[in-house]
């Protein structure tokens, strides 16, 4: 399950969805005309590589809190391009 929007998978580039016009681009979704960021657009793949790729990263650091620590920073990771 994810929370991404219906815009999950459009090109870049502008498109409705409903009643707002949204623009895809760097792999976010924003408000027509604005740097108002209107939703997710992450695909769960996406977020399972991140995670995966936390945890082994910091395994040997952190052994017994590696999967809860890691859960609080890949939720609150925020990947600019």
């Amino acid at each position: 399950m994810t929370d991404a929007i219906s815009a999950l998978g459009l090109t870049e580039g502008t498109h409705q969805i409903g009643a707002l016009d949204i623009e895809i681009k760097n792999d976010c979704a924003y408000i027509l005309g604005t740097e108002t960021l209107c939703g997710s657009i992450t695909p769960l793949n996406r977020c399972v590589k991140l995670f995966d790729e936390f945890c082994s990263e910091y395994f040997v650091f952190y052994q017994s809190f590696a999967m809860i620590e890691s859960a609080i920073e890949v939720i609150t990771y925020v990947e600019f391009v």
